[in-house]
């Protein structure tokens, strides 16, 4: 019997009735992609402001190397702390 001509629209392609329609997400491909995805989107943004990892390279006039306040700043914050203990009327002005 000669073979019929198979036409696009032919329902006989191999795939079960139920799966027509249906995908599925390549996990590990999606993964790598999104990966690839947030570098790329790292690396325009370095490019464009700088390679700076967030934290500022200049140290604060307030603060010290371990990042202790100096000791008449620590004095100031203390004495407000103490007053505001004492619910001192003065700074509640």
């Amino acid at each position: 019997a000669p073979e019929k001509k198979r036409t696009f629209l032919d329902d006989d392609d191999g795939v079960p009735a139920d799966d027509i329609g249906r995908f599925s997400v390549n996990k590990e491909y999606a993964k790598r992609f999104q990966h690839n995805k947030e570098r790329d989107e790292l690396q325009r943004l370095q490019s464009k402001f700088g390679d700076d990892d967030g934290e500022d390279s200049d140290s604060s006039d307030e603060e010290d190397e371990e990042g202790a306040l100096p000791e008449k700043l620590d004095n100031q914050f203390a004495s407000i702390l103490d007053k505001i203990r004492r619910k001192d009327p003065a700074i509640y002005k």
